[in-house]
Parts: C-alpha cells; structure tokens; sequence
C-alpha cells in the first residue's frame, strides 16, 4: 500500500500527531484491507481532536460499511452532538 499519498501522509501525521490528516490516512488503511489500523487511528485521532466532525464522519462511514451499524450509530450521534447543525 505505499503510494504517495498514503507515504506523505504517513510522514506528515509521524511530524505532527495531533494532525487532522488522521482521518484521510485512515480511509487509504481501511481501502488497502487494514481495518484495524484505519479504526484504531480514527480512535486515536477523534481523541486527540475531539471536536473534529470529519473524523466522526468517516469512522461513522467505515463502521457503515464494515457493517458495524450500531457503532456507527453512536459516532454519527456524538458528530451530531457536537455539532447540531453540520
């Protein structure tokens, strides 16, 4: 899965942690097959930046599609309770 993409991206979340490209670099892990490691940096980054709605939104969208409807639920619940009108 080294593209440039997923490698810039990779180099610019190990510079800066706190990042906000955690949530595009965890959608290149979840569409390469690395479940885990796309959920475990969503977590990791919606903690770290916990009022960011697009992290919400994308491990809501990678819940949906891994099938996992009640987690996604709740993530889509907390985006909303952040912020109502997104």
């Amino acid at each position: 899965m080294e593209n440039e993409l997923f490698t810039s991206l990779r180099s610019k979340l190990e510079d800066k942690p706190d990042s906000l490209i955690f949530a595009r670099l965890a959608e290149l892990l979840y569409e390469s097959g690395n479940t885990d490691a796309a959920f475990a940096l969503l977590e990791k980054g919606i903690a770290q930046n916990p009022n960011y709605i697009t992290g919400y939104v994308v491990f809501g969208n990678l819940l949906l599609a891994s099938q996992q409807y009640d987690k996604a639920k709740n993530i889509y619940r907390r985006a909303i309770e952040i912020d109502p009108f997104n």
